[in-house]
C-alpha cells in the first residue's frame, strides 16, 4: 500500500507540475511565483514588449 502511494503521490506532483505553466490548474500561491520563469509566460512577456516597442 505504501509504496503505491508513493508512486501515485509521485505522479500526482508530477502532473501539477507540468500543468502550472498554464495558470489554470493550481492558481495558487506557487502558481504566482512560477509563472515568471515558465516558457510560455517568457513568451507572452516579449509579445507584449514587441508590441509596445511598435506602438511607440
Amino acid at each position: 500500500m505504501r509504496v503505491w502511494k508513493e508512486k501515485y503521490n509521485v505522479a500526482r506532483k508530477r502532473w501539477k507540475d507540468s500543468h502550472k505553466a498554464d495558470g489554470t490548474y493550481n492558481r495558487g500561491n506557487r502558481t504566482a511565483q512560477n509563472q515568471r520563469y515558465t516558457k510560455k509566460h517568457l513568451q507572452k512577456v516579449r509579445a507584449v514588449q514587441l508590441l509596445n516597442r511598435i506602438v511607440h
